[in-house]
């Protein structure tokens, strides 16, 4: 999972995911759009501050008919968008053999910080056969009154399972994501702050390790 973009501004990070829900082909087999809104509070640019990027993270599951990425378009705020980066896994054996991922669109030029809507248009015959997890809409900008940061966007997806049942081990089921591209003056650190997106996690599975430190569950 790997440095994507960096930034070095006086500015912040908002992340949200809006009014988005699980879709699930099994429950809605002939679904044909998926709409998600966020408010104004969902992402509470400052007034007067510059949006630098906006990027938008459509994830999905259990993809039975290779719907991802080709049979799906886009529009934000009405525009239709470019996908950007795709990034797929799957377990690759046995049944249940389904790809999961995420689709990248950067949706900077079109972004408002009055509101903005998402719509996904599943164009596959029939429509369905791709479930939906959510979407997450992460915003970077620039102000001023800000302290100095550093911001390291890391991207991908790893489809992780790390016990017996599955002849594996925790080690072996481990995703690394090095941070890179910006040089840090860890002298002059005030505060740091990962954030993770483990969009198919539970609330008691996983270690997260950073630097040799463990967070369990």
């Amino acid at each position: 999972i790997t440095t994507k973009k960096t930034f070095e501004l006086k500015g912040n990070l908002l992340y949200s995911v809006g009014d988005s829900y699980y879709l699930s082909a099994g429950s809605y087999p002939n679904w044909t759009t998926y709409m998600v809104n966020w408010s104004a509070s969902d992402l509470p640019v400052p007034v007067g501050a510059t949006v630098v990027e906006a990027r938008l993270y459509v994830i999905y599951t259990w993809d039975k008919a290779g719907v991802m990425p080709d049979e799906v378009s886009l529009t934000f705020n009405g525009q239709m968008q470019t996908l950007e980066a795709h990034y797929s896994d799957r377990k690759g054996y046995g049944g249940y053999n389904y790809p999961y991922g995420m689709l990248v669109y950067n949706v900077t030029d079109v972004f408002n910080t009055s509101g903005n809507t998402a719509i996904l248009n599943n164009m596959h015959t029939g429509g369905g056969n791709v479930s939906i997890r959510g979407m997450l809409l992460v915003v970077i900008y620039e102000d001023e009154s800000e302290p100095k940061r550093m911001i390291f966007m890391n991207e991908g997806f790893d489809m992780l399972y790390g016990g017996p049942s599955k002849c594996t081990t925790p080690e072996e089921a481990t995703a690394y994501a090095p941070f890179s591209g910006l040089t840090v003056d860890t002298a002059n650190v005030t505060s740091a702050k990962l954030i993770t997106v483990a969009p198919g996690a539970g609330p008691n599975e996983g270690d997260l390790i950073f630097n040799g430190h463990k967070w369990t569950d």
